[in-house]
């Protein structure tokens, strides 16, 4: 995989990221899901509805000192 930083994309005056860039972070992008397919990587599709932490029960300590 590709290691890049902002820096290699980005100038420092806060100037939108040339198209130049895009396009070769693009073909960057799709060379390291190819070659990840090829080695034998697999791609799983997950539903919108699924989350990674479903939700806890709220806790209370209302009555949790002692008298």
């Amino acid at each position: 995989m590709a290691n890049y930083n902002d820096k290699d994309f980005f100038s420092n005056d806060n100037q939108q990221p040339s198209r130049s860039s895009h396009v070769e972070l693009r073909a960057q992008l799709e060379s390291d899901i190819e070659n990840f397919l090829k080695a034998g990587g697999a791609v799983t599709v997950v539903e919108p509805n699924v989350m990674a932490d479903p939700p806890k029960k709220p806790e209370t300590k209302y009555g949790s000192r002692p008298i």
